[in-house]
């Protein structure tokens, strides 16, 4: 859901679901469902200090180019 800004964590944001029964002679039940959440309200856990962070972005020149580089906020580390 890439065009919605929507991502799927599997045990967040779950809903219950009442289910019709497909065939006759089957019963109906009940099924937990995982919705779809907003990309911002999800933080990165950094590979380095392994804490739940935001993003920063620095910008670092190799030779002649400007590179735009992900940060992490809380340590620093390159993501």
């Amino acid at each position: 859901m890439a065009a919605d800004n929507k991502i799927i964590i599997d045990g967040l944001n779950t809903v219950k679901k009442h289910q019709r029964p497909k065939n006759q002679g089957e019963k109906g039940q009940v099924v937990t469902v995982s919705r779809p959440v907003n990309m911002s309200n999800v933080k990165l856990i950094c590979p380095a200090c392994k804490k739940a962070t935001g993003i920063a972005y620095k910008f670092e020149t190799k030779g002649d180019k400007t590179v735009k580089v992900r940060v992490c906020k809380k340590c620093g580390a390159k993501i």
